[in-house]
């Protein structure tokens, strides 16, 4: 029985510790990421093998950092933004030395959130703000009829920008 299609996105992170510390942190990531259970108590199966994170790759990145890449089912976001944002960093972020440094879109989530509706350049990619460019619509209720944001000129252009199937941070 299989609780997942197999697809797994992946995430980049920075651990701080000596190399048997790091090992011991991206496998705690990996289940307190997912099933926030002890690992120990979990009997094999399909959680196991295809539910809770898999560290992928583990390297050392000098001056007592280590690189570890982490891959998660896709299923785990259930289709939500909030919840990729939330399996990428959520509890993690609550303990000591660990950095999620970039996450790896698989091609479903890329797909699914495909970046800025109106292109980075117009939400909040320069410091100078841009006349009749928000990334919401404005509305006739209060004021004048404009134009609407979708049809600008401007944010027609910006529309399908973004190519990136990397999220860096």
């Amino acid at each position: 029985m299989s609780l997942t299609g197999g697809e797994r996105f992946a995430c980049v992170y920075r651990l701080r510790g000596d190399e048997k510390t790091a090992r011991a942190m991206a496998e705690d990531l990996c289940v307190e990421q997912t099933v926030e259970f002890p690992l120990d108590l979990i009997e094999d199966g399909p959680i196991k093998s295809e539910v809770i994170g898999r560290v992928e790759d583990f390297q050392p990145a000098g001056d007592g950092l280590f690189a570890t890449r982490v891959s998660f089912a896709v299923e785990c976001v259930a289709g939500e933004l909030t919840q990729l944002i939330n399996v990428a960093f959520g509890n993690i972020s609550l303990k000591p030395g660990h950095r999620l440094v970039r996450i790896e879109l698989s091609p479903a989530l890329a797909a699914q959130f495909p970046g800025p509706r109106f292109g980075i350049r117009d939400c909040g990619g320069n410091s100078r703000p841009r006349r009749g460019r928000s990334c919401a619509a404005p509305s006739s209720r209060w004021g004048s009829p404009r134009r609407s944001a979708r049809s600008s000129p401007a944010v027609s252009r910006a529309r399908g920008s973004i190519s990136s199937r990397t999220i860096t941070g």
